[in-house]
């Protein structure tokens, strides 16, 4: 699977960042039944930027992919220890896949979660944020030899999407 390539270790706490937006849209829209697959959607990218975030921080580039699963793989390769709770993020890729081409012909229709689902799929992007965050925090210092964090540098991103819904 392509990689793209390493980006500076730095960029690792704007990705978290960008993570941490997500999840604020994620949790919005509550009462609107509407937006369920898209709350869960956006936790989905949340998840996905933040295991990327960890792997940017080990100064390695990560898997062209949104597959939660094989980001955690990913994870693991650099040195990552993922443990079981964090490992249930990988049932996260299903929804962007939902959002992405449910709408296709060929596809099979796309039932909106109800909030039970929303719930826990929220519940597991925060705690997979969470420990994203962590690791990157616990591992930036180290990695810029500095002590602090640095400020990160923005780049590039082949992320093209509206920033609001």
């Amino acid at each position: 699977m392509p990689r793209t390539p390493k980006l500076p270790q730095e960029n690792a706490r704007y990705w978290i960042d960008e993570a941490r937006r997500e999840l604020r849209v994620a949790n919005d829209y509550r009462d609107d039944p509407d937006m369920a697959l898209i709350r869960c959607a956006r936790a989905h990218a949340a998840v996905e930027l933040a295991i990327k975030a960890v792997i940017i921080v080990h100064d390695k580039g990560y898997p062209d992919t949104h597959n939660v699963g094989l980001l955690l793989e990913r994870a693991e390769q650099v040195g990552e220890t993922i443990g079981d709770e964090t490992k249930q993020a990988s049932r996260l890729t299903a929804y962007a896949g939902r959002l992405r081409y449910g709408h296709l012909e060929h596809a099979q229709p796309v039932p909106s979660p109800d909030n039970s689902e929303v719930d826990e799929v929220i519940d597991i992007a925060n705690r997979t944020v969470a420990w994203a965050d962590d690791r990157v925090q616990a591992l930036l210092p180290a990695a810029n030899g500095t002590g602090d964090q640095g400020a990160y540098k923005p780049v590039q991103h082949h992320r093209r999407r509206p920033r609001d819904l």
